[in-house]
């Protein structure tokens, strides 16, 4: 974007880092750049410090003592003539550092108020903007510094500015500023932080071990955004961990990497991608040459967590014949007792209830998912399923089995549980509204199934499927046959973008099912056509235990 810094998001390469502070003059280049947080236009501010004759211990305690150790580095260079305090504030033109330095000065929010105020002015009598007025005015009156919250820097940075590329409806930009924002302020000055507390104040690490750091605060970063319901974001931070991971030839890192990779990607839909990564950590597990290294403490979740989410993944793939699933889960389920760690079982029992419920066994799966809970419930801890999504689940095979009351029970408990995710919280309310349906009230369907989907929206095209497929629902309940399609139409658009045969066949069925209902007999006999080699893929990774192709033909009759 004209005027503004591109978006990249990146640190200095530890090495080139070094190799500019040494230059310049520091005796502990790596721990320097280690305390501007690999920033690279903090280092090059120190570098040019240095150069002024800067001592670097008055640089390094700068840094170690503050928050955001580059807005630091900008202050001292305007103290030292280095930088001109207002060069490029006001317009949001400045370095990143001095940005977050002077951002907050009372002049230049005086002066970029005027500018809004004279933008505004011009937008209500309805006079359009040139591009970069438009493009200022989208940036900066969403990014105001805010008195009453300094944890959020106060100027868009690279990150920030550079969204509005991406973003052909400014309106869309932002919650994803917003978002960004609070990731920036959350990761200033993290890594300063550890190098300075770990092994005294005035401990040196080495290359090897800061970059070790860098790639955990990666993986810590990946967790959080995944924590957050944001996929997108957890699988660019992990993918960026694994290439640095691969490169160091570092075991624990790597694992640690392709475990947040695989979950991401399962989230985000891609459960092939997902299984691959999983595989890629059992084939290192299941090596007799790595079994003692693979049982270590701090690689053991990771390696239980792949077992479990290869059956997991495994059971979206029509390729794979859910009974060779088991497979997966009986190994996992060793490795967690071998290791000590029985608890962790509750994960493994909970996907061993959805692959028997896709088996058609779903008395026996409600065994399992209950033992599932229980144990969650005891112990707590293990990779997988969190106590709502082991309440959610049980819920589901309740309702299968028509126990509606006792299905809703648990989608409440799912949504009152302290730790729910907003991802949780979109499965279970997706029960309440299938509840509500079944029991005949299509007003409180309706109501559920629209915030099931309010609380998709964003989590990718995965999880926005299948409330979408409940709205559709609730449509055909209350006869609303064009919302019903316009729902339907937009789960099919989101399921082709998906590229699984699982999530694609349930779209197909249920826009069929809309224009079965609205007489639209053309496109519905089009659409079964599609599902119908589906349904028998579905079919034959059941082992012939389940009647999807019956459903196409049920549908087919009403053709006639």
């Amino acid at each position: 974007m004209a005027g503004f810094w591109p978006l990249h998001d990146r640190t200095m390469p530890l090495a080139t880092a070094r190799q500019t502070l040494a230059g310049a003059g520091a005796a502990a280049p790596g721990r320097l750049a280690a305390l501007l947080d690999l920033e690279p236009e903090a280092i090059a501010l120190a570098a040019a410090l240095l150069r002024r004759g800067v001592e670097e211990a008055t640089i390094e305690a700068s840094a170690r003592a503050a928050r955001d150790a580059g807005a630091t580095i900008a202050r001292l260079g305007v103290e030292r003539g280095l930088l001109a305090p207002a060069a490029g504030v006001e317009e949001s033109r400045a370095p990143p550092p001095l940005l977050r330095a002077f951002g907050a000065d009372a002049e230049v929010r005086r002066s970029r108020g005027e500018q809004l105020s004279k933008l505004r002015v011009l937008l209500l009598k309805g006079d359009v903007l040139a591009p970069d007025e438009a493009r200022w005015f989208a940036v900066v009156s969403r990014t105001r510094p805010s008195l009453a919250d300094a944890q959020v820097p106060p100027f868009p940075d690279r990150a920030l500015t550079g969204l509005l590329e991406a973003e052909a409806n400014v309106g869309e930009v932002r919650p994803s500023l917003e978002l960004q924002a609070a990731k920036r302020a959350s990761r200033l000055g993290v890594k300063a932080r550890i190098l300075a507390s770990e092994g005294g104040r005035g401990a040196v690490a080495d290359d090897d071990e800061m970059e070790r750091r860098a790639i955990r605060l990666l993986i810590e970063e990946a967790s959080a955004c995944y924590r957050e319901d944001r996929y997108d974001g957890a699988l660019a931070v992990a993918r960026r961990a694994l290439d640095a991971a691969e490169g160091r030839r570092d075991l624990e890192l790597e694992i640690k990497s392709r475990t947040a990779c695989a979950r991401a990607l399962y989230m985000l839909g891609d459960k092939k991608a997902a299984l691959k990564e999983s595989a890629s950590i059992l084939a290192l597990a299941e090596d007799p040459g790595r079994r003692a290294e693979m049982e270590r403490a701090d690689v053991a979740w990771d390696v239980a967590n792949a077992y479990r989410m290869c059956a997991e993944a495994g059971r979206f793939l029509t390729a794979t014949p859910i009974a060779d699933l088991f497979a997966a889960l009986d190994a996992g389920e060793a490795y967690v007792r071998r290791i000590g760690r029985p608890g962790w079982r509750a994960g493994f029992l909970k996907v061993r209830s959805d692959l028997l419920a896709a088996l058609g066994r779903v008395e026996e799966a409600i065994g399992f998912a209950e033992e599932g809970l229980a144990l969650m419930q005891r112990d707590g801890s293990g990779p997988g399923p969190t106590l709502a999504c082991h309440r959610w689940s049980l819920g589901g095979l309740l309702r299968q089995q028509q126990r509606f009351e006792e299905a809703a029970v648990h989608y409440q408990a799912a949504l009152d549980a302290p730790a729910s995710s907003p991802y949780d919280r979109k499965v279970a309310i997706q029960g309440l509204a299938r509840c509500a349906l079944a029991r005949g009230d299509a007003a409180a369907g309706l109501r559920h199934a629209r915030e099931a989907v309010r609380l998709a929206e964003g989590m990718g095209d995965d999880n926005l499927a299948p409330a979408l497929e409940v709205l559709v629902d609730a449509h055909i309940a209350a006869e609303d046959w064009p919302s019903a399609r316009s729902a339907a139409d937009r789960m099919l658009e989101r399921a082709r973008r998906l590229r699984n045969e699982n999530r694609l066949y349930f779209a197909l069925r249920a826009a069929a099912d809309v224009v079965l209902g609205a007489g639209d007999t053309g496109r519905a006999r089009a659409l079964l056509d599609e599902a119908a080699p589906l349904a028998e893929a579905l079919d034959r990774q059941r082992g012939g235990t389940t009647g999807f192709r019956d459903e196409i033909e049920a549908r087919r009759k009403r053709l006639a």
